[in-house]
């Protein structure tokens, strides 16, 4: 018997070898197939021109299309303006360089479902390589509408704990308000009594009627400042961020305060430094943490004897660009137990107090990319520090 020839083994070899290669090739493919058709989540194979080649269940529950609707056609008809626009450039660019930018994991886009309506949805991109040599792109796709909104809740919520904040303080400083608002009408109606006098007279004092005319416009002026900033301080509007001098925020939010400060004999300092970058923020909120920070200080201040009253606000710059603001006081101080738990939600060392003034504005001040933090003063007393960047950072 003659032996085979080494070369037609080797043929036999080869072409059992592609066979097997082959095999495990399509039962590679069918197991893919399978998890892609029994995923939770959206599955969508696309080719290298952005058409649809295979749409699992989870896809046709989310899109409301059946797969035979979608597979063949180009993958836009799932995406609202201005993603296809984006689409578009991405597919231009893998057809010029071959080298693809993968969009890659957790991408919020907007889906666009068969009956027109638009849904947030998580994207995942990757890249793989068929049996001819090129490129299909599998995405995963989940719906996010309801974390979506969860998020969108809690923003609410926490907007409507900040007015609750700022109303509660608005409340502890009624009387320093009345007076606030008093001062101006009682110089408005004692320049309107002078200015009749004057009138009237014989002959009549132009010169002096018009005098109390202006000191009834700047009265009236004043009053009006004063409730601009009581309604900006309780108005239900979203954030409004813009850019801002700090000091500016300081004096309005000191203001809103200065007649409780005098009523309880305190000695106010104000070291606001020049020249300080401008900070990207809310200035109702940021009044806000100035406010409650100042109210807090005089509170801690009007009650005992203390023989000094002293409150000092000041800023400066913090590093190269950024902003600090300090409160510091003279007042009881803070013990171990308060300092490690003062920011926390319901805690609160006042007799009547709610226990939210400090968290919302720590929360606050974080929202704006800063933080906000409390030492104990030596020898009595207490200090209140908070960062914010600059718009550049």
């Amino acid at each position: 018997m003659k032996r085979p020839k080494s070369g037609a083994s080797k043929v036999g070899r080869d072409i059992t070898e592609r066979k097997s290669a082959e095999r495990a090739l399509r039962e590679s493919a069918g197991r893919m197939r399978a998890l892609i058709e029994t995923a939770v989540d959206g599955a969508i194979l696309i080719d290298a021109r952005g058409v649809v080649l295979m749409f699992n269940p989870a896809c046709e529950k989310l899109f409301g299309y059946f797969a035979e609707e979608v597979i063949g056609k180009n993958v836009k008809m799932l995406m609202p303006e201005p993603y296809r626009h984006e689409h578009d450039g991405y597919i231009a660019n893998y057809l010029d360089s071959r080298k693809p930018k993968i969009i890659g994991i957790g991408r919020e886009v907007l889906g666009l479902r068969a009956d027109g309506s638009t849904f947030p949805m998580d994207l995942s991109v990757g890249e793989a390589k068929h049996q001819g040599g090129g490129s299909i792109f599998v995405g995963i796709i989940r719906d996010i509408t309801s974390r979506k909104r969860t998020e969108a809740d809690l923003q609410q919520t926490r907007a409507e704990l900040a007015r609750a904040a700022r109303v509660a303080t608005l409340v502890e400083l009624t009387a320093a308000i009345a007076h606030e608002v008093h001062q101006p009408l009682t110089g408005l109606v004692t320049s309107a009594n002078a200015s009749l006098r004057w009138l009237t007279a014989e002959p009549p004092n132009l010169d002096a009627a018009r005098r109390s005319i202006e000191r009834m416009v700047g009265a009236g002026t004043r009053a009006g400042e004063v409730m601009g900033r009581l309604r900006n301080l309780v108005r239900r509007t979203p954030s409004q961020k813009e850019l801002l001098n700090i000091n500016e925020t300081i004096l309005e939010a000191f203001a809103l305060v200065d007649s409780e400060i005098h009523r309880n004999n305190i000695s106010p300092q104000a070291e606001l430094a020049t020249e300080l970058p401008l900070v990207w923020g809310d200035r109702v909120q940021l009044q806000q943490v100035i406010l409650n920070l100042v109210t807090n200080a005089v509170e801690a201040m009007s009650g005992g004897d203390h023989a000094q009253r002293n409150l000092m606000v000041s800023s400066a710059k913090d590093g190269s660009s950024g902003v600090l603001v300090t409160v510091r006081d003279s007042g009881t101080g803070l013990d171990e137990v308060a300092l490690s738990r003062l920011f926390e939600v319901f805690f609160t060392t006042k007799a009547h107090g709610m226990g939210i003034g400090l968290a919302v504005s720590r929360t606050i001040i974080q929202a704006h990319g800063g933080r906000l933090w409390a030492t104990p003063n030596q020898p009595q007393g207490a200090t209140f520090q908070f960062t914010l960047p600059s718009k550049g950072e």
